[in-house]
């Protein structure tokens, strides 16, 4: 060691000029010289801290790859602690002693961590010198660096919560965004949220843990500490990743409770208090799986911040029924989490019924029957059930209506079949009359199975050679993938390779949907050909996974009741011209007029529930018409939405023929609807009219004689039908009796609930008619709705 000294002393005499007056332990004494290269290395040393913390705050990728690696830096930062204090140590008693100079430099060096420093233990040789002081500075800087991050990756979403609620003092112009819970349906959304609005900084996502949710994060201890802090923590991370904040109520929010109990019990306060300083739309999240706390809670809310009216929405996660129903209200929505994986389907063409039943598309009609089999007929099951029996409504090729086939298997099979035809009678009756029907055939036979698929093995084997669609949806996710895997190897034995069969697998789970994907990626996309060159067109589909259900497309923009909304503006643009009466005009916007009508529609009169059954009844129809408009294209071969880029070609110019003839109809209606009104004309031979102008439009322009005519009524046949189908699954029954198109909502009758052909028969009825050509113009017209 003293050699050391030396030869720096003679480095310093040589470079500085003088001798160095104080013993340094590596030379780097005062000096002219040493002074300014010291001086350097301080400025370069916090210029490369200043752009640490800057590089840092900005690039919130680096921060997550060092909170995950704190280790290997805390191991780094220790050992040179050890060895800066080995050499700071080596003199006096332990100068020649490495034990106890090692054990002295490892506990001063794990003392670091918790800001505690030995440096009046070490040498004054030590203490003397520039260079060793800036490291031994540099190395408890980093470990004091290294404790905050672990003491912030522990505290640091809640902690940094509150300071950001707590000092928030003027008001902001931003959207804020409040989940109630932390299940994955929230994280989902509040993701989706986060990446679609990104480049959108005026709005601010909250998570509110409340005492109702077990989980690891309930109690503070030394053991949640550590499982708090373990890398593995996916909500947390997820959290931070979206740049979220995280707050706790004491108490579960519930309805009746008055101001005192929100201060005291809730709590909430700091929340509170950031909601009244977002100036922007404020949105409620009730998403957890346990839905009788979701009604509780939301109902709570919707009534605490009804005054904020379109400015502050509760959305519920709860199925759709007449408990939902009685509490729905423009600030609280209900989300039925069943109805958005169905609506996954009804979106693609290719996934409908229409793309199963060889459509003519020169005359409209369906070739084939319907067939399908539904396994487990729980939410999912009952939905799909919805979506099929609406959706597979066509004009036979042979007959007024296309057979529908439909095999359902639960093991509570008997309890929900009863329970099916007490919500929905007129199915049942529709059933019933066609079975004691004298003239044949049937076009729809429905039919419960009790047991699983291995007990109904001889049902699947027989049914599995016709079947056109299935849908696997029981309640264990992850025997559904067997259960289609299993349908797929039986389809292989039994089926011939020329009838196209897909099998839809429901999973809600998203690390079990993407496993599925991965399945049916290999089965799909596997060679599916036989040595003679034979296609075999069977498929396996998942669907219904969060990730795809709670999107800022789903729950934020509402895309089901945007797409309703701009059918109903499309549709009331000539619906409104079409009446006897006196014509009103129609909104500006889609948004006015839909409002229009559910202000008409007023719940706190007399009329309240008769006026609240109408609007469910017409609004379902406008959301189920913004889904057909792809149906009665394909139907027809107008449909752009397939892969095959010379079919689209092809549909594209059979689209451009068909709605040019039925908006030169429709025009040609439109006036002649002016004229009666004039003349005060009681003119009721609409339909009469219509097939006139559609036979002029087939001579003007050179088409077969007949052809669109007979087309378009199918179509209007079809869309009769789809919409008898979903007043039955509404619960509505025919108005017997009826002497005009009479309807009772309370009662839920109406008198257009009849086939087709009696609608012609009736000459009061048979001007209805030209509501369903309506529907075929602005299907035409929305093709890019």
């Amino acid at each position: 060691m003293g050699k050391i000294i030396f030869m720096t002393d003679v480095l310093n005499i040589f470079l500085g000029g003088q001798e160095v007056e104080e013993q340094t332990i590596f030379g780097c004494s005062h000096s002219s010289l040493a002074d300014w290269v010291m001086t350097t290395c301080n400025c370069l040393t916090a210029l490369f801290v200043i752009l640490a913390i800057f590089v840092l705050w900005k690039r919130k990728s680096l921060r997550k790859r060092i909170i995950s690696h704190l280790m290997p830096c805390a191991l780094a930062v220790f050992v040179l602690g050890v060895v800066l204090y080995f050499v700071g140590f080596w003199h006096e008693g332990t100068a020649n002693n490495w034990l106890a100079c090692a054990f002295r430099s490892i506990t001063a060096s794990m003392e670091m961590f918790v800001s505690e420093s030995e440096l009046i233990e070490v040498q004054e040789a030590c203490k003397n010198d520039m260079l060793y002081m800036l490291l031994f500075a540099t190395t408890h800087f980093l470990a004091i660096c290294i404790s905050a991050a672990f003491i912030l990756h522990i505290l640091g979403i809640r902690a940094i919560s509150y300071l950001k609620m707590r000092m928030t003092w003027w008001k902001q112009e931003r959207d804020l965004y409040v989940f109630l819970d932390l299940s994955q349906e929230s994280v989902n959304l509040a993701k989706d949220i986060y990446n679609t609005r990104k480049c959108d900084n005026r709005f601010r996502i909250v998570f509110v843990k409340t005492p109702m949710e077990e989980s690891h994060l309930e109690r503070f201890s030394f053991s949640h500490i550590l499982s708090f802090a373990d890398s593995r923590n996916e909500t947390i991370e997820e959290l931070m990743g979206i740049n979220a904040l995280l707050t706790y109520s004491r108490k579960s929010i519930t309805i009746g409770m008055d101001e005192r109990a929100w201060k005291e019990t809730v709590g909430l306060n700091n929340l509170r208090r950031y909601i009244k300083k977002c100036t922007g739309k404020i949105r409620f999240f009730c998403l957890s799986p346990n839905e009788e706390n979701n009604i509780n809670t939301a109902v709570a809310l919707s009534k605490r911040y009804e005054k904020y009216k379109d400015a502050c929405v509760v959305i519920c996660r709860a199925n759709h029924d007449s408990i939902t129903e009685s509490f729905a209200s423009p600030n609280l929505k209900f989300v039925d989490s069943a109805n958005l994986a169905v609506m996954e389907l009804k979106k693609d063409v290719a996934y409908q019924p229409v793309s199963f039943v060889r459509p003519d598309t020169k005359t409209g009609v369906a070739t084939k029957p319907f067939r399908s089999i539904i396994i487990g007929f729980g939410e999912t099951g009952f939905e799909v059930f919805r979506f099929l029996y609406e959706f597979s409504s066509f004009v036979g090729k042979d007959t007024e209506e296309n057979p529908f086939y439909c095999d359902i298997i639960d093991p509570k099979a008997q309890q929900i079949e009863n329970s099916l035809y007490l919500h929905c009678p007129t199915v049942e009756e529709k059933e019933e009359k066609e079975k004691n029907a004298n003239v044949p055939p049937r076009s729809h036979f429905i039919t419960f199975h009790s047991g699983t698929v291995e007990s109904n093995r001889r049902l699947i084997v027989e049914q599995i050679e016709t079947t056109d669609y299935i849908v696997v949806c029981t309640d264990n996710e992850k025997e559904n993938l067997s259960i289609g895997i299993t349908l797929l190897n039986l389809a292989y034995k039994y089926r011939p390779y020329s009838e196209k069969l897909a099998i839809f697998i429901g999973i809600n789970d998203n690390r079990e949907y993407k496993k599925a994907q991965e399945i049916a990626k290999f089965y799909n996309e596997c060679g599916r050909k036989d040595k003679e060159g034979h296609l075999y067109e069977f498929t396996i589909i998942p669907f219904g996974a969060k990730q795809q259900l709670f999107t800022y497309k789903n729950i934020i923009e509402d895309d089901i009741l945007n797409k309703a909304k701009d059918f109903y503006f499309e549709y009331q643009k000539t619906s409104n011209l079409l009446g006897a009466d006196k014509a009103y005009d129609c909104a500006a916007d889609k948004d006015t007029e839909w409002n229009d009508r559910r202000k008409g529609k007023k719940l706190n009169v007399d009329k309240g529930l008769w006026n609240k059954n109408e609007l469910t009844q017409k609004e379902a129809q406008d959301m189920a018409n913004a889904w057909h408009i792809q149906t009665k294209l394909y139907l027809v071969g107008a449909c752009c939405y397939c892969k095959d880029n010379e079919y689209k070609c092809v549909a594209k110019e059979r689209h451009a023929q068909l709605y040019g003839c039925i908006e030169f109809v429709t025009q040609k209606l439109l006036v002649r609807m002016e004229e009666a009104r004039k003349c005060e004309e009681d003119f009721k031979k609409s339909h009469e009219f219509i097939l006139e102008q559609v036979a002029a439009y087939e001579h003007e322009h050179n088409v077969p004689a007949g052809e669109y005519q007979t087309l378009f009524e199918n179509l209007a046949k079809c869309e009769h039908l789809r919409w008898n189908a979903s007043n039955r699954l509404l619960g509505y029954r025919t108005f017997e009796n009826a002497t005009s198109n009479d309807k009772h909502y309370l009662q839920k009758t109406h008198a257009c609930m009849v086939p087709y052909e009696e609608l012609l028969a009736n000459e009061v009825l048979r001007d209805t008619i030209k509501y369903d050509y309506n529907t075929i113009l602005v299907s035409m017209k929305g093709a890019n709705i």
